[in-house]
């Protein structure tokens, strides 16, 4: 299992993220590792205000690549 790190200024612009990257739901996280789909990861979700994080587990349902052009 992988661990991703997705760090956010904001409660907001994780709200926003979330809501509209996804038509089901999910989160597209940018990484320079190739993660293939079907693949289970661990995400730690931190929030600049706040001192906590969240650990939240997930798999891997589709990959996008660099614009070359």
């Amino acid at each position: 299992m992988r661990l991703l790190l997705a760090r956010f200024p904001s409660r907001e612009e994780l709200i926003e993220r979330y809501l509209t990257n996804r038509g089901n739901g999910g989160l597209f996280l940018p990484t320079r590792r190739v993660i293939e789909p079907g693949e289970p990861v661990l995400v730690d979700v931190r929030l600049a205000e706040l001192r906590d994080h969240l650990l939240v587990r997930g798999v891997v349902v589709d990959r996008a690549f660099p614009n070359t052009s």
